[in-house]
């Protein structure tokens, strides 16, 4: 049984989910040390590019709790560390404020790895995949785990590319997952971000917010809600008022350098990431890009 249950892990993560970058992630989070570390949800994760210097422990999905519980983690194990925090409207919206993502970031934060690890969080995601496969394949839960071999994948067009109209609908459909509710600036998770930025230089962290740059499809959806506006003044504000750089990067780039309306492509993630470090960290640390 202890075999068919270590058989059944071990399938899940070759087969179900070959590509999954948590526990590597998880292990540099653990390991400290970083020149700088950036925290956010797909916009970082997408447009700050991975390296020796920057660290990016920024996961899709991650809403503000995930973001500023990882960022607590990790600047009480390094005090003196860098720190990229995203500041994002998007975090305002209704599937960010009100999801429960509170195991997913302990299981982040914890040093230990857990022994069944088929319960883990982060790999519930996958147990719709996973009972798929399996039936498919029943004799593959006990044989050993075999990594798939994919063909390396065509580079993606940029959004540039797709029509203006096409690039319209693309940008007005997400806008609508993602406006700040009415009153955010009341709500507890306005009042965790005011904690997390007043609270940084008290704890000698470096801390820069930065937003993400998007398309200009999605800054002319953006622009009929005035939320979305609203939500960078607001993280703009609590900067100054904490004395802090914010960074905001969200009408510097042209659409070619996006892959979607509001997430970089991988060819300009590199640029972004310059752009981002001179603006928080000044010219020398952005000229030591790998």
């Amino acid at each position: 049984m202890v075999a068919a249950v270590a058989g059944a892990e071990a399938y899940v993560r070759r087969n179900v989910s070959p590509d999954d970058a948590f526990d590597a992630q998880r292990a540099r989070f653990h390991a400290g040390g970083a020149h700088v570390a950036a925290f956010g949800d797909s916009r970082i994760a997408s447009g700050i590019a991975d390296s020796a210097l920057v660290a990016n422990f920024a996961t899709p999905g991650d809403n503000s709790a995930t973001v500023l519980g990882k960022f607590d983690a990790y600047a009480r194990r390094n005090p003196q560390a860098r720190v990229i925090l995203q500041a994002a409207p998007q975090q305002f919206s209704a599937q960010r404020v009100h999801t429960d993502q509170s195991r997913l970031l302990a299981e982040f934060v914890d040093p230990d790895m857990p022994a069944l690890q088929i319960l883990r969080p982060h790999l519930r995601r996958y147990l719709v995949g996973f009972a798929k496969a399996a039936a498919r394949d029943p004799g593959a839960l006990f044989r050993p785990a075999q990594a798939i071999a994919s063909a390396p994948a065509a580079e993606p067009a940029t959004f540039a590319a797709l029509s203006p109209a096409a690039r319209r609908r693309e940008a007005n459909e997400r806008i609508q997952h993602h406006a700040p509710v009415a009153g955010f600036e009341a709500g507890a998770t306005a009042a965790a971000w005011r904690r997390t930025i007043d609270g940084a230089r008290a704890r000698g962290v470096e801390l820069c917010l930065v937003t993400m740059p998007v398309s200009a499809a999605y800054r002319e959806a953006a622009a009929q809600d005035p939320a979305f506006a609203q939500a960078r003044a607001f993280y703009a504000e609590r900067a100054r008022t904490a004395g802090i750089p914010h960074v905001d990067l969200w009408a510097a780039f042209a659409d070619d350098a996006f892959a979607n309306p509001d997430h970089v492509h991988p060819n300009a993630a590199r640029a972004v990431t310059h752009a981002v470090l001179a603006g928080c960290f000044g010219p020398d640390i952005a000229a030591r890009m790998p």
